[in-house]
């Protein structure tokens, strides 16, 4: 049994506001109290006031004295799972004495203000759980309350009880309709059924979804006045996200061409559901990379008969807060020309509306402008990190310079890098961010990057903004060539990068990679192609290269604003665990004693930290990649010590006997790793030391034995890598233009 959503006519008492506040918010709340008792519909009404543990004392001492308001304090939650948060959040639903609340923002925004919600509450019409069949405190829901509360009162309610009454699903179905974060992760094309089969994530906070969603779903595709042209039931599937935990998070649809007129419509999610008595609510579909970078049109999706064949591109407009599919059904060349003339109106009016900035918008002038003179050609370009060529991209342009020299094959490099002048020899390096690498980027045929592609956006461009709204438009291949054998392949899912070709090296990675990162016909396992070299036989030296990789806790995102701080890094377990290995006699007395000498290679993102430190070690040198050449490193050494950095695989693949020090083995695995295919101990081509007596006792035992690796590791390097030849780039490069061909058709 349910009831319409309405507010008491006489007594108030019967409903509290849950109010979440900060420290820093005390004025406004002070401000919000008084307008709330000046409002006779409001001013009996029970207020809770949420509030971090931190800021609870000082928001206790600035409130008004009866007022029947009591205060709620939250603890800090630092966990993956925010379990802590989500129990203190059922205390407060279970300490309610009225039967029914609301939970509401506040800020001095014109819509959080107490008029407003008041306001709300007398217009809004929705069906509640009925007073007496009740299984929880009822949340009357509006669009203003606080997502991380109203998400941990769902999770509350379906506690309650094993099996929820149908209405009490439906009722809470609804509210977590309201607190979704909507994304299209991908599209792709169904040829066998002429559809667009639409992967979405449909996230509700960490501590929801972990079971089988108990409420459904719609996609619906909307048109002008918001009318809903085509309505299709969504799926639900297990989601993996960055930290390998697996929820309900995903979603499939398939929308059927052949019910769609020619238009612009955007995407929408709406509930499936009868409880909401006709009412059908929209939520706009955020367009994540993975949507939109690599959209292109497609032309034809299987044959439709006498309405010859379909086109369709899947994009996104203005601030990018919607996906919008735009199709056009008709004969080849007549479709073709008016297909055209559409994708050209839509470019005028991102002009007009300076979609994605000025930047962008006179990037797509000359787009325009210039793609008459780059009608008949094919570019590739290839990059690193903006100021390095050593790695995966530098090993393909080589490649491609000697055994195709005539080809347009670009490599792309700042200027100041100290790789430059050695590229250069080769031929066709443009300078990074100059007129030229804009230029070739707006009309590329390929790219391709062994990091990230947005190491190859001119620095004037802001590179969310050129993967939104320019992306699409020049129709690049995407290829990621990667900088090493992924273990935590679920940190690379199709959503975040949207990859074309995405190339892998072992089939136990590949295996991994389909299962949980979303990407399927685009990966391809050819091998990488620094391996090419890697094959090369080359001198040892009485070294131990030493290379840890970095922890995502201590320095800023990969493009972020931020520098890696010597406070960030400074007194960290990551630290003085580096610095108790290096620093220690007992390393200078190995060293000395057997005449090594130790080369230590920070990580990129902390070199700048480790650089800065001198140490009394007279047989230690610390590396700077740029002034180095990195596989030279790695075949000189005799020894190779690191924790987790995936050049491992290199060194295995090469032969020469490794140790796995990791010292902070359980703060990295609760902060940084994720689930892996890959296991040091069962997987791993060397021993794994968690002490310093440990990683002392494996070097001077390799280094009496005579650096030779056992029997042991010889065969899981042997089970592990598919290719052992020197064809992994011409492997990738009959890839990508297996890619390319697919596309021209």
């Amino acid at each position: 049994m349910t009831v319409d959503m309405a507010l008491p006519d006489q007594s108030h008492e019967d409903t509290t506001i849950l109010l979440i506040c900060k420290s820093s918010q005390i004025d406004i709340l002070i401000e919000w109290l008084h307008h709330k008792k000046a409002l006779e519909a409001l001013r009996e009404m029970p207020v809770k006031i949420i509030t971090e543990a931190d800021d609870a004392d000082m928001i206790r001492q600035q409130l008004p004295k009866g007022d029947n308001i009591s205060l709620c304090e939250m603890p800090a939650d630092e966990t993956r799972a925010k379990r802590i948060l989500a129990q203190a959040y059922a205390r407060v639903y279970e300490s309610l004495v009225t039967p029914y609340f609301i939970i509401q923002r506040l800020s001095k925004k014109r819509r959080d203000q107490p008029e407003a919600l008041l306001n709300r509450l007398i217009a809004t019409k929705f069906p509640l759980p009925d007073i007496n069949d009740s299984v929880a405190p009822i949340l009357l829901p509006t669009t203003q309350m606080n997502r991380t509360a109203a998400r941990a009162y769902v999770n509350y309610a379906r506690s309650q009880k094993p099996e929820l009454p149908v209405h009490w699903v439906q009722y809470l179905g609804y509210i977590s309709f309201l607190t979704t974060s909507g994304t299209i992760e991908a599209t792709d094309p169904v040829k066998e059924t002429r559809t667009v089969r639409v992967h979405l994530r449909l996230y509700n906070g960490r501590f929801n979804n972990t079971d089988y969603p108990e409420w459904s779903y719609d996609l619906v595709l909307v048109g002008k006045n918001r009318t809903i042209i085509c309505r299709v039931p969504l799926n639900p599937k297990m989601w993996i996200d960055s930290n390998g935990e697996t929820r309900w998070e995903g979603y499939e649809g398939e929308v059927p061409l052949d019910d769609i007129p020619n238009g612009d419509f955007e995407f929408a999610l709406t509930p499936n559901s009868s409880y909401l008595e006709g009412r059908t609510p929209l939520k706009s579909l955020r367009p994540r990379p993975g949507a939109t970078t690599p959209a292109r049109t497609v032309p034809s999706v299987g044959p439709t008969g006498k309405t010859g064949i379909h086109r369709y591109l899947v994009h996104t407009t203005g601030q990018a807060n919607s996906t919008w599919l735009s199709k056009q059904t008709g004969d080849a060349e007549t479709t073709h020309k008016i297909w055209r003339k559409r994708l050209f109106k839509k470019d005028m009016r991102a002009v007009i509306r300076r979609d994605g900035g000025l930047t962008i918008t006179i990037a797509l002038i000359i787009y325009r402008l210039t793609k008459p003179f780059f009608r008949n050609r094919e570019v590739w370009i290839i990059g690193e990190r903006a100021d390095t060529a050593q790695d995966n991209g530098m090993h393909l342009f080589t490649h491609m310079r000697a055994t195709e020299p005539h080809r347009e094959v670009y490599y792309v490099l700042d200027r100041d890098s100290s790789h430059f002048s050695q590229m250069k020899e080769l031929g066709n390096v443009i300078r990074h961010s100059s007129f030229r690498h804009k230029l070739l980027t707006l009309h590329a045929s390929v790219l391709a990057n062994a990091y990230s592609l947005a190491h190859m956006v001119p620095s004037q461009w802001r590179a969310r903004r050129y993967f939104l709204h320019l992306s699409w438009r020049t129709k690049a291949l995407r290829v990621y060539l990667k900088h090493g054998i992924n273990t935590g392949v679920n940190a690379l899912q199709r959503g975040t990068n949207g990859y074309d070709l995405y190339i892998t090296a072992s089939s136990k990675e590949t295996a991994a990679v389909l299962e949980s990162s979303g990407y399927n016909d685009e990966v391809a396992e050819t091998g990488l192609a620094r391996y090419d070299n890697l094959a090369v036989p080359h001198p040892k030296e009485k070294t131990i290269l030493f290379m840890p990789t970095w922890r995502r806790y201590l320095v800023p995102k990969l493009f972020g604003n931020g520098e890696a701080t010597h406070a960030e890094l400074a007194g960290s377990q990551y630290e003085k665990g580096l610095l108790e290995f290096l620093e220690s006699p007992r390393l200078q007395g190995i060293l000395e004693s057997n005449g090594y000498r130790l080369r230590f290679l920070p990580h990129y993102n902390a070199k700048a930290h480790f650089l800065s430190l001198s140490f009394a070690n007279p047989y230690i040198e610390v590396l700077d990649d740029k002034d180095i050449d990195f596989q030279t490193e790695i075949k000189s050494c005799s020894i190779f010590v690191t924790d987790y950095s995936s050049v491992h695989f290199d060194v295995a693949y090469i032969g020469t006997p490794l140790i796995y020090y990791q010292f902070d083995a359980a703060e990295f695995m609760s902060k940084h790793a994720s689930q892996s295919w890959f296991s040091f101990e069962t997987d791993g081509f060397g021993e794994v030391c968690y002490t310093l007596t440990d990683i002392y006792s494996e070097l001077e035992r390799l280094i009496a034995t005579g650096t030779s690796r056992s029997k042991k590791y010889e065969m899981r390097v042997k089970d592990l890598f598919r290719f052992t030849d020197t064809q992994n780039c011409s492997r990738i490069a009959r890839s990508i233009e297996d890619k390319l061909a697919k596309m021209s058709d």
